[in-house]
């Protein structure tokens, strides 16, 4: 019976075939094969929904199939890393399966809308699941469709029931309350304190009353809970329209007015993404992020709406640089507009256009360092951009002697005439051509000494 699966949800053995289906799962102990029964037992549930298709069995057919996707889901979902790809390959087959047959149904969309719709996005977002290797599945087991009020709605918690159960027995076969994750390991007499099995109610509450902690969601625990565990808790924010109903105490002081679902998504308060559309003044919400002695303009005319980092300036139509940077000059810095030579991307690369000051004496922004020469800096720093390519005209020192200036350069032991007398070439001191004559009667050693070769 549990290999071939002979009965559809409605016939009277069909209880019997669930209960031995269970049995048979429960024999396979390897993980990774338990979820591939559990599998092809779900593929099953959405055969006999399709073959119950237009009759008065969709909504049980339904109920059961729903029961074996939780388990499905939940078993997938905690199976070995070497495995979780293949499975979750044929979990999202298996959703994709179930979606073609919930749309065959010709009752349910009508009987029963809410958990017609409901089921088709709980289907859907497994198939999603299934496919995206980082989400998490556990979240989506046992999530609430609403079919279990919708059974007792229609007068199936009078239907017949395997009784009595044995003493400590678990996994009984509900036609209107499967029993998933957690539910699966409790006692009969856990539920059936009474020996009342007709009527028990199938709300959480009716067992988890106490459990919920003060102020607390008024709504039901299935709404955020599955049967897998308290947590993790997801909670079905679809139509809710007020967030501080339930989370006025999570908003820290000074927060901003609006609706927390502005900038928090509802699967965790972080990472946070405000929508700045519409939104013109940026100190009503940043008065206090900003420094002292800031710029005055709107925040957005320099930071992203993303970061207050990597700050871009737009200085179009802006011309008194100094509004804003007075204090970014250094001590006996010239006095002009920063733009002369600064860019509006930074303050390194600095190209100043002389041209401005052209006639100006360039002392007054280029201090000489010691014993330099005293002409106009001009007469030598023809090229602006460049100190070092300086090119001096001699023509300005007139008949001054070259030791004025170049004092300190000549070598040990040099010949103590002029400079000139040998260095004509004023651009070159090693292009010199010296005139013996000027040593008289001295012997050449006295000059050359040690230049002569060896022997």
């Amino acid at each position: 019976m549990a290999a071939t699966g002979p009965f559809l949800p409605g016939d009277l053995l069909f209880p019997a075939e669930r209960m031995a289906e269970g049995a048979w799962a429960g024999l396979t102990f390897e993980s990774a094969q338990h979820a591939s029964v559990l599998l092809n037992l779900a593929d099953r549930r959405a055969r006999n929904l399709r073959d119950r298709a237009g009759t008065e069995h969709e909504l049980l057919a339904l109920a059961y199939l729903d029961a074996a996707i939780d388990d499905a889901v939940a078993t997938v979902a905690s199976s070995p890393a070497a495995s979780s790809a293949q499975l979750r390959s044929r979990l999202a087959s298996m959703s994709g399966d179930a979606l073609a047959v919930l749309d065959t149904l010709t009752v349910l969309p009508s009987s029963h809308p809410d958990v017609y719709a409901n089921a088709k996005a709980k289907v859907e977002a497994i198939r999603i699941a299934a496919n995206d290797p980082d989400a998490d599945l556990s979240q989506l087991a046992s999530l609430n469709i609403g079919i279990a009020e919708a059974l007792a709605a229609e007068g199936e918690l009078g239907a017949p029931r395997s009784v009595p159960f044995p003493p400590n027995s678990t996994a009984a076969a509900h036609q209107f309350f499967p029993l998933t994750g957690k539910h699966a390991t409790l006692a009969c007499s856990s539920c059936h304190t009474t020996g009342q099995y007709k009527g028990t109610p199938g709300e959480c509450t009716a067992c988890h009353a106490d459990k919920t902690p003060t102020d607390h969601f008024e709504g039901d625990c299935a709404s955020c809970h599955t049967a897998m565990g308290w947590k993790p808790a997801m909670y079905n924010h679809s139509g809710t329209a007020d967030c501080i109903s339930c989370h006025s105490d999570d908003e820290p002081a000074n927060h901003f007015d609006g609706q927390c679902s502005d900038c928090h998504r509802t699967a965790a308060w972080k990472p946070v993404n405000f929508n700045h559309i519409g939104a013109a003044d940026c100190a009503a919400c940043h008065a206090d992020e900003k420094p002292a002695k800031h710029f005055e303009g709107q925040c957005s005319n320099c930071h992203a709406v993303d970061s207050w980092k990597h700050v871009k300036m737009d200085h179009n139509g802006l011309a008194d640089c100094l509004a804003c940077h007075t204090a970014d000059a250094p001590a006996n810095h010239w006095s002009g507009q920063c733009s002369l030579c600064h860019s509006a991307v930074t303050w390194t690369g600095a190209v100043f256009n002389h041209t401005t000051i052209t006639g100006a004496d360039c002392a007054p922004c280029h201090s000489a360092p010691d014993h330099h020469f005293g002409t106009p800096c001009g007469a030598c720093h023809r090229d602006t951009a460049n100190w070092s390519n300086a090119s001096f005209d001699h023509s300005f020192a007139g008949g001054r002697d070259c030791a004025e200036c170049h004092k300190g350069r000549e070598p040990a032991n040099h010949f103590g005439t002029p400079c000139g007398a040998c260095h004509r070439d004023t651009a070159n001191w090693s292009n010199a051509s010296f005139d013996h004559s000027f040593a008289g009667g001295r012997d050449c050693a006295e000059c050359h000494k040690g230049r002569e070769p060896a022997n």
